[in-house]
């Protein structure tokens, strides 16, 4: 066997809390396996404020490109137009991505992840692994290699 499963790394955030989580558990993985990652916010050109959405993204981009460099992780943040679930899977596709991390983006209904649209087209249609972050508990791990 080779070298580590995942070289390049790719997660998507929306801002939301458990899309935070996913990029922090990218974090943890990129620092541990040496791997690359690139953080990116889909702006859902659909949305009738798209320049309040671009706002949104460049904020969420800056904190989780705050909380990989705290962790000592170097990551490109990019902010893209498109459809998310789509725009996602093809920027997995043509970046050679080995892993694609995302938050389940619909929450937890009676203590159970519910996986919303993006979600689960990014499960379907992903050209690599899919890593669906839940949060954090106290049984979390806080190593991964």
């Amino acid at each position: 066997m080779g070298g580590p499963a995942f070289r390049s790394i790719l997660a998507g955030t929306d801002g939301s809390p458990r899309a935070e989580e996913a990029a922090r558990q990218a974090v943890r993985l990129a620092a541990a396996l040496g791997a690359s990652l690139e953080f990116l916010f889909v702006v859902d050109t659909t949305h009738p404020h798209v320049a309040d959405v671009e706002a949104e993204g460049e904020a969420a981009l800056a904190r989780v490109g705050r909380l990989a460099a705290d962790a000592g992780v170097q990551t490109p943040t990019r902010l893209v137009a498109g459809e998310p679930a789509a725009s996602l899977v093809e920027e997995a596709r043509e970046r050679g991505a080995d892993l694609l991390c995302v938050g389940p983006d619909a929450g937890i209904l009676g203590g159970a992840i519910r996986i919303g649209q993006v979600a689960a087209h990014v499960v379907r249609e992903a050209p690599c692994s899919v890593l669906l972050a839940r949060e954090a508990g106290p049984d979390f791990p806080r190593r991964v290699a």
